[in-house]
């Protein structure tokens, strides 16, 4: 039996969050969504600065006068994939750039499909280097294969590259670059199989992806799993298009707001920038760079509209900022959140947000604790629900990894072990009900706080929509009238985290631009998209949405339910 404190034993701030724990769950979590309406305000907000003062952006002099080649290189280049790879080959080698091609293919039945890439590198003149850089471009954007081209013809040519440059034509887009590095770096990912490199470098410092865009640069900067490549990379790139010489202002998440010229609201794009980081896994050839610590980013050229030599000299700006680098990037933040081109918000202000929606968790369950708990007791349906969901995860990971899929039978099989509520059938003894509501409340604060270290906005996104949910329908109705009991139930029911996801789709993401599901026609294939987009990207690249949706999210929510039974 555990010695609980009196009432005259407890300080008295503890008596009073007691008393008035729903008051001051509620303070709290409206003063953070408060305190993250204004830090997200980009006149509240830092400005951005460059650490790193040896990158010296938007210093050096741009030469680039090979435009000629540009233009030789998209005229020329063949629609089929054989005789395209053979003549970028040819016209590497004519430029003197050692060209190579590296086949892939996919080890997961669930997306059965390969590629050739084609790659080239010139080394460092100044002296032997000791690490790279990569520039790459989609095998698909014809615009964007013949700047680098054009560009590497002209960069091989100049002595003062003290790094080695590699350039990568990525075929299947990011799952090409995942093979490239994959095999630069001597690794094997479970999802693809590819050829070896014959030869590499040192260390890759950092990733610059080119793409065609409309008439501004658009700025890619979203990583795996919530990361984000170094702030100074990101500011280099943005004061180099600023410069007098360029003019070219950047696009951060497709809009500019009206601090900047643009006729969106300012909270646009720091709402865009928490959902994508949190469930957009892979958002562009530079996606899955720091998986490698290689710090990548993409930028969005208007190639077919704009001038290619002006394009040409941004990147060659940009490369030879990165060409400067005296070690690798670590002076600026790694966790940050942009709220416009100029200004950012720093880990140091936006983690007490995610501690302000979280705290009313840990305010119920120390007060479950005192007032409902008289002796712990682990219960065993928790342990089981968690293992159910390491069953489901490792059983469909294992299928579609390496069963072929020809209809949607096997989708629905898995949508239904995912709505089944399975943990709501694990027996929960009477004594034990009050430790498994103080332990489900416990627990999902400590699961919050840990999935914050790793991807913030996934755990504030996801803690703002279901921290009341958890709370209000954790409550023991045990002496309330049976019709309340059942209301409870079925409000259980209906807070599914698929559910949940469907509800946002419809109504919440059109607010920022997005959301693809329309619901005035839902259909089945509505829910089956997400379970099957979040399989596909953990067995490709690694996401670990999956693993945290079936593995965390539907235990609580089975056990919640199996409580309000």
């Amino acid at each position: 039996m555990r010695a609980a404190l009196g009432a005259n034993e407890r300080p008295p701030y503890l008596e009073k969050l007691l008393n008035k724990a729903p008051l001051f769950s509620l303070l709290t979590f409206i003063g953070a969504l408060y305190w993250a309406w204004n830090i997200f305000n980009p006149e509240f907000c830092e400005h951005t600065r460059i650490s790193e003062h040896a990158l010296m952006g938007g210093i050096v002099n741009e030469k680039f006068n090979k435009e000629g080649i540009y233009t030789e290189i998209l005229k020329g280049l063949p629609a089929r994939k054989n005789e395209r790879n053979e003549y970028l080959l040819e016209r590497l080698e004519h430029y003197r750039i050692d060209g190579y091609e590296q086949r892939w293919r996919t080890n997961a039945a669930i997306y059965n499909t390969s590629g050739v890439n084609v790659w080239g590198v010139f080394r460092a003149k100044r002296a032997a280097s000791t690490e790279s850089l990569l520039l790459a471009a989609d095998a698909k954007d014809n615009h964007a294969i013949s700047l680098v081209v054009a560009f590497a013809a002209y960069a091989q040519e100049q002595v003062y590259w003290a790094r080695d440059i590699f350039i990568l034509m990525a075929d299947g887009g990011p799952l090409g670059v995942e093979a490239f590095l994959s095999a630069f770096h001597h690794t094997q990912r479970g999802g693809l199989v590819f050829d070896r490199l014959p030869t590499r470098g040192d260390g890759l410092t950092a990733m610059l992806a080119v793409k065609q865009s409309s008439k501004e640069i658009e700025l890619q900067i979203n990583q795996l799993n919530g990361e984000l490549p170094n702030l100074d990379y990101v500011n280099t790139v943005i004061r180099v298009g600023a410069t007098s010489k360029f003019r070219m202002p950047s696009l951060i998440y497709g809009i500019r707001d009206r601090h900047e010229g643009g006729n969106n609201p300012w909270w646009l794009i720091p709402a865009r920038a928490l959902y994508t980081q949190a469930f957009v896994s892979v958002e562009g050839l530079h996606s899955l760079s720091t998986k490698y610590g290689v710090q990548g980013l993409t930028i969005g050229l208007p190639l077919n509209s704009g001038s290619p030599k002006t394009a040409a000299k941004f990147v060659e700006a940009i490369m030879r900022s990165l060409n400067n680098l005296l070690e690798s990037f670590h002076q600026s933040y790694f966790l940050y959140v942009l709220a416009d081109e100029d200004n950012f918000v720093s880990i140091l202000y936006f983690m007490p947000i995610l501690g302000g929606v979280v705290a009313p968790l840990a305010i119920f369950a120390y007060r479950e604790w005192v007032f409902a708990v008289q002796k712990l007791v682990i219960p065993s349906a928790l342990l089981l629900a968690h293992g159910a969901g390491v069953a489901v995860w490792y059983c469909s990971t294992k299928v579609f990894r390496e069963h072929a899929v020809t209809d949607d039978t096997p989708w629905l099989g898995l949508l239904a072990a995912i709505l089944f509520p399975i943990a709501a059938l694990f027996p929960i003894a009477e004594k034990s009900k009050s430790s498994l509501r103080f332990l489900l409340l416990l627990e999902s604060a400590l699961i919050f706080g840990l999935i914050g270290l790793l991807n913030f906005p996934l755990a504030l996104l996801t803690a703002i929509l279901t921290v009341p949910i958890i709370i209000v329908l954790s409550r023991d109705l045990s002496v309330q009238p049976r019709a309340r009991q059942i209301l409870q139930a079925t409000c259980v029911l209906l807070a599914h985290p698929l559910i949940i996801y469907l509800l946002v789709n419809i109504y919440v993401l059109p607010l920022i631009g997005f959301g693809s599901v329309d619901g005035a026609n839902l259909k089945l294939q509505d829910m089956v998209d997400p379970i099957r987009h979040m399989l596909a990207n953990h067995l490709l690249f690694g996401c670990n949405l999956y693993p945290i949706f079936l593995i965390l999210a539907l235990p609580i929510w089975g056990l919640l339910l199996r409580l309000s039974l």
